[in-house]
């Protein structure tokens, strides 16, 4: 596993394989355009045994950031 800048990219979580095919791009939701170290996040799957992840990924560090609910309207929508 290697994390930078906020990202980091990991093997199968099955087999520890780095032999995936991309499935589709994920774009952020328009509000949080630039708000993260990507815009687009890769799904993949692993070839040899079909797990479907994302890949990169956020690492701890910008999970924490991520969950903390650490705006106004990040508070206000986790209230309603």
């Amino acid at each position: 596993m290697l994390s930078k800048n906020g990202i980091e990219y990991v093997n199968c979580n099955l087999c520890g394989a780095d032999d995936t095919r991309l499935v589709f791009r994920l774009h952020v939701r328009p509000q949080h355009i630039g708000k993260y170290n990507r815009d687009v996040w890769n799904i993949v799957c692993c070839r040899r045994y079909g797990l479907v992840y994302e890949n990169p990924r956020p690492d701890a560090a910008a999970l924490q950031y991520l969950y903390a609910f650490d705006n106004p309207a990040d508070r206000n929508y986790a209230q309603g």
